[in-house]
């Protein structure tokens, strides 16, 4: 949760780092879609979360929120504002991703194309995931149900995960299974 300005210049400074591997002008940030969605999710999380709101403060809120609702109608993604989503972001490909907002996502996670993070509604409407740091998750990914996914995980492509994952794993199939632990050092090479 953002609640700092402080706190979203660090987070956007994070994403940023992590999908372009350096500083580039606002203005090119701004003309690529994956980045705006990003820099928008964050400033509504922030507007959100603010402690105090004045009258200004909720109409500047809407109009971001509002900015943000139609980048992701652009691109074909759903990832509620109020998420708890750490910095470090990659979102290569936004297209198709839903994320349920009572989600917890790690710092430095990669989400492809397609990825569904919900719920199980046969158990539980309350139960969601839980995404640790470094994690890679592969394009039409599926993560059900109260999951806890560690550190170090590379989820395979349309893998759908409904256990636990250990730290340091690499899973694929349908239910995800354990394929190694062979993770590559340097995956998340742009970000630390």
């Amino acid at each position: 949760m953002i609640k700092t300005y402080r706190q979203l210049k660090y987070y956007w400074y994070a994403d940023e780092i992590r999908n372009f591997g350096r500083k580039r002008k606002l203005y090119f940030k701004l003309r690529d879609l994956r980045y705006r969605l990003l820099f928008l999710l964050r400033a509504c999380n922030h507007l959100y979360n603010k402690k105090k709101s004045n009258i200004l403060m909720k109409g500047i809120r809407k109009i971001v929120c509002y900015l943000y609702a139609r980048t992701q109608l652009k691109l074909g993604c759903e990832i509620d504002p109020k998420t708890d989503i750490k910095e470090g972001l990659f979102l290569p490909h936004p297209n198709g991703i839903i994320i349920h907002h009572k989600a917890k996502i790690g710092k430095n996670c990669t989400i492809l194309q397609q990825v569904t993070i919900g719920n199980n509604a046969n158990k539980g409407l309350e139960d969601i995931a839980s995404i640790g740091m470094n994690v890679s998750i592969g394009a039409g990914a599926k993560i059900i149900g109260a999951c806890e996914i560690g550190n170090n995980i590379i989820i395979g492509a349309n893998a759908v995960v409904v256990k636990n994952i250990h730290d340091n794993s690499v899973v694929g199939g349908v239910p995800a299974r354990y394929i190694s632990d062979n993770v590559p050092p340097a995956y998340n090479a742009y970000y630390e």
